[in-house]
């Protein structure tokens, strides 16, 4: 929660000209198997590398978030799944 304020408090008092986008993703790693806790039913997780983009998991769910409260629901909806 505290990251989140952080995050958001950064973003509050930055320039006014400045655009942000954040989203938000919730996985878990358990027994080298990747499951996406904000889609369950979805098992296509694999790690990959793009030379622009570097590491990043495929598929997995990214949700938008305004505030830290909308952090706060995504990962209340995580949790529910694990």
């Amino acid at each position: 929660p505290r990251a989140a304020q952080q995050v958001f408090h950064h973003i509050e008092s930055s320039m006014e000209d400045t655009e942000f986008t954040l989203r938000c993703s919730f996985m878990e790693v358990y027994r080298e198997k990747m499951k996406d806790l904000l889609r369950p039913n979805f098992e296509a997780l694999r790690v990959k590398e793009v030379p622009q983009r570097g590491l990043f998991v495929d598929g997995l769910s990214r949700e938008y978030v305004t505030c830290a409260a909308d952090v706060m629901a995504v990962i209340r909806a995580g949790l529910r799944t694990r």
